[in-house]
């Protein structure tokens, strides 16, 4: 995990990219939305959010994951798409 954690640390902000559109309300949403995601993701605990850098900035695939994680594959998946369904309901809650 020490080897996956010495790559340049991205902050969440520069991973999260911008819409290539040129809609001031759609830019606004979106800017909106980013916000109340990276809350929630900050909110996080710190192996959640290790968990979501390793697979979003830093890219790595599932079977990488697990291996710096000491987990399975299945497990490491399970553990990502909880994470992701849990944020999606936190956005829309506050979304409403």
């Amino acid at each position: 995990m020490d080897y996956y954690r010495r790559t340049p640390n991205v902050p969440l902000e520069e991973s999260i990219t911008p819409p290539s559109n040129s809609d001031l309300a759609g830019e606004t949403e979106t800017s909106q939305q980013k916000g109340i995601l990276l809350r929630a993701i900050r909110a996080l605990p710190e192996d959640e959010q290790e968990l979501i850098r390793l697979r979003y900035v830093a890219e790595l695939s599932f079977i990488e994951i697990a291996k710096a994680l000491h987990k399975s594959e299945g497990a490491t998946k399970k553990m990502l798409y909880r994470l992701l369904a849990r944020l999606k309901s936190q956005m829309e809650a506050e979304h409403e």
